[in-house]
């Protein structure tokens, strides 16, 4: 691997290249390449950007602290374990 171009548009270049080409329909490429899944990935990455640039999961945890505390024996707390289990994706994509 070079690193010439992205590695986003080097995933992009067969929908452009097929569409200049005319070997597929630009429909039949936006069937195939955006389906609804990818729009799902797209959206929960933008979310956890802007989560990250914000800073918002540093307060979440600084709240999580002043809640908890520092003593491990408050840490089994059932909604903290409710929200860990709820907040964290059971299938890593």
């Amino acid at each position: 691997m070079s690193g010439c171009l992205p590695l986003g548009v080097t995933g992009i270049l067969p929908v452009i290249l097929f569409a200049l080409t005319g070997m597929m329909t630009t429909a039949e490429l936006t069937d195939i390449f955006f389906f609804n899944a990818l729009w799902l990935l797209l959206g929960s990455l933008l979310i956890a950007i802007a989560i990250q640039v914000t800073n918002l999961h540093r307060r979440i945890a600084l709240k999580i602290l002043l809640f908890v505390g520092t003593r491990p024996r408050r840490y089994e707390c059932p909604v903290l374990k409710s929200y860990r289990t709820h907040s964290v994706p059971s299938i890593a994509v």
